[in-house]
Order: structure tokens, then sequence, then C-alpha cells
């Protein structure tokens, strides 16, 4: 059951705006803060997470096995907090095995030797234009809004699930399952896209489509194989809301009279609000989240600031 908590404290003023902004590195359960990400990580260990506030931060490089967790990428949700912007990340050598939630980014790239990055989850990000530059395999894209993402023939193994998806393309090995995704620019070969909304597939090739749903009319027996697709619908009788791009304002639920109702391969709606992974509503990380900070605009007596705060526990 999610929790509630409201807490009103007495800060000192010099330590009440600054605390908002720091970043703090969990190690063995005993933190450490700093104010830059690069000085952050360069002090983890592998293993730890790091939590960083909402606020924008400066470009980073991931070099081990970290957390990096954020507030939140949905302006709606991160009203008391701002959301978490860092500009760039780079996963190099080293950064095998680690995790990114709750960030909104301007893009990710991924190696820059010839090292496999491997076993990454990326999820519940904002995420620009992205690419794989070197070997990678084994990286999880979890409910995250994507602008446009490349894998350049050198990353195999990578999983899309209930994301929303403007672009992507070479790609081969991979597996595609409840996704909106709008385009398919560069050739995706011998993947599995099963459950998701395609709005273009033409340069889908020798792969397996099953219970894809569609206005668009496609004859995937040319060069792929699969069942159960319900392509030529109606351009309005598919999203309870849809503006054709990724409007937060927009509603993705399938509207109650849509074919893929229901019509997933495992019975759930094909879409992000079906699967194994149904898109979360606000984007929330999984860590505590902040509804409201109320801050007193005037000190008592004593120099002491009043301030309450609202914050919910997260069930998923």
């Amino acid at each position: 059951m999610k929790a509630i908590f409201y807490t009103t404290v007495l800060f000192l003023v010099c330590f009440g705006v600054k605390a908002q902004n720091l970043i703090s590195v969990q190690n063995t359960g005993t933190p450490t803060f700093f104010l830059k990400i690069t000085e952050a990580i360069e002090s983890a260990q592998d293993g730890d997470t790091i939590y960083l506030p909402g606020g924008s931060f400066e470009d980073c490089t991931i070099n081990k096995r970290i957390h990096l967790v954020g507030v939140g990428h949905n302006p709606e949700t991160t009203k008391a907090t701002l959301v978490t912007f860092v500009p760039s990340i780079q996963f190099v050598a080293g950064s095998s095995g680690s995790t990114l939630t709750g960030i909104r980014t301007s893009g990710i790239s991924f190696g820059n030797g010839t090292d496999e990055i491997k076993n990454l989850i990326i999820s519940r990000c904002n995420i620009g234009n992205s690419s794989f530059n070197n070997k990678c395999s084994n990286i999880s894209f979890i409910q995250n809004i994507i602008s446009s993402i490349y894998g350049n023939g050198t990353a195999r193994d990578i999983s899309f699930s209930n994301n929303k998806i403007s672009a992507l393309g070479s790609f081969e090995y991979c597996s595609f399952r409840n996704n909106i995704i709008l385009n398919i620019p560069g050739s995706v070969y011998l993947s599995v896209f099963e459950n998701n909304y395609l709005r273009v597939s033409s340069y889908v090739s020798n792969c397996i489509l099953n219970n894809n749903i569609s206005y668009y009319s496609f004859d995937i027996l040319n060069t792929n194989v699969g069942a159960n697709n319900l392509f030529n619908q109606d351009a309005g009788s598919i999203f309870v809301k849809d503006d054709s791009t990724f409007d937060y304002g927009n509603d993705y639920h399938l509207k109650a009279s849509c074919p893929g109702k229901n019509a997933g391969k495992d019975g759930t709606d094909i879409g992000i609000y079906g699967g194994a992974f149904p898109w979360k509503e606000g984007s929330i990380p999984f860590n505590p989240h902040f509804e409201t900070i109320q801050i007193s605009p005037k000190t008592d007596a004593n120099g002491n600031l009043n301030v309450n705060i609202k914050v919910t526990a997260q069930e998923r």
C-alpha cells in the first residue's frame, strides 16, 4: 500500500536552500553529498546509488557500475522539485550493470572504445537523440520517452518494453514489446515485434511481428512472418487522445472500442499499458516522491525556517 508522509521541520536558513541541490551518494547505507555529478561519480564505488535532486546538472560519463536515480522528467509530477535534467550521459567501459531512472537528458551514448557494455537498465527517462558506438548487449529500455535511438549495427539483445519511441533503426536480434513506435527510418533485422502500436514499419525485415496494431496497412509476408496483427485500423479508433506527438497531455490508453483491448499476445492490451511493464502515470521513479514542499517566507525569532514536506511512497 502506498503511504503518505507529512513532515514539518525547522531548518537553519543557511541549510534550507542548499540542501535541495545536494547529490547523495549511498554507500552501504552511509550517504555523502556533492554539488556536481562528476564529483559524485568519481567518489562512488561499484554498486553505489547516486540520488539526483531536481534541477539542471552538467554532462556526465559513467565508467563504473552505479545506479543513477533522478526525481522524474514529467513537469506535472515534479512541480515540487523540478525535473532532473542532465544534458548528455555516456556509458563507457566499466559501466556494465548500471541503471538509470527518473532523468531527462538530451541524449545517451553507449561506448567509446572496444570494450563491450552490457546489462544496463534505462527506465522512466525522457531521452533525446541516442546511439550505440561499440558492441553492446543485454540492455533494457523500460517506460521511457525516446526521441531517436540507433544501434549502428553494433547493438544486439537490446529490449524495448513499454516505451514511447519517435524514431529507431539499425538494430538486429532485438525485441520490441508494448511500445508506441512512430517511425523506423533505419533497418531492423531478425528481431521480434509484439503488442506494439506501429505507425510506420517499412524498414522492418526478416522479423517476427505478432499482435501489433496500426492504422496503416502492412504486408508483412514479403520479408517477415507473424500473426494476429491489427493493421488498417481507423486512425481515430486507437488512443483516447493522440495528436501525433508525445505530449504529456495525451492519453495513450486504448479506447474502450479499440480492437487492441486485451488483444496482446499475453492477453493484456496492445500498447504501453499492457505487457510486463505497464506504463506508470507521471513516470515517477521507484523512490519516495516529493508531492509538495512548502517553505515559510519568514524565519522565526530564533532564525529557523518552517518547512512542510509531503512525500508519497511508490508501489512500483
